[in-house]
């Protein structure tokens, strides 16, 4: 079993600048994230998007039509990280029918950059680099994190979680 499935070409050219220049360039960003509310972890760029039709719906029809399975969508926000700023290892849910569905939103992105999204069980051990308009999903149960950039890096590590409820069986 892998423990995650990847997309590319998730958005069309012009949605996925879009989605970059809103939240890029956007002023509701919160430095109030943490990765487990249980641990002391450190805080990042937070950013609330359930209020926001396009993520909603056109992105989270996107969703069902890429993964070919029908989902609840139980929230949805963006993270930002920049140098020092590092995700915790979590798991966003302990029910089997939950799902991420994470989304790499910068439009270019160096591999010297570091920023991987960590993805581990007891035996095996993934690490993704971000690529431009790409995502992984994974169930909610499955031990991960997403990694600071290098300080080589100038930009804001950018990425959409959908929290989803899978509805079949």
């Amino acid at each position: 079993m892998t423990l995650y499935t990847s997309y590319d070409n998730v958005l069309t050219e012009e949605e996925h600048i879009l989605c970059y220049n809103d939240l890029r360039y956007g002023t509701n960003w919160e430095f109030s994230q943490v990765s487990s509310k249980e641990k002391d972890g450190f805080y990042f760029w937070y950013n609330e998007l359930t209020d926001k039709p396009f993520y909603t719906e056109t992105f989270f029809n996107r969703i069902k039509q890429l993964t070919g399975k029908e989902f609840l969508l139980k929230r949805v926000y963006a993270n930002g990280q920049t140098y020092g700023l590092p995700g915790d290892l979590h798991v966003d849910s302990n029910d089997d029918s939950s799902y991420t569905f994470l989304y790499y939103v910068n439009p270019y992105w160096d591999v010297m950059w570091g920023g991987a999204t960590i993805i581990t069980d007891i035996d095996k051990y993934t690490s993704i680099i971000p690529r431009p308009n790409t995502a992984i999903i994974f169930k909610g149960n499955t031990l991960h994190a997403g990694m600071e950039p290098t300080r080589n890096c100038k930009e804001l590590r950018i990425t959409i979680a959908f929290k989803l409820t899978c509805l079949e069986k």
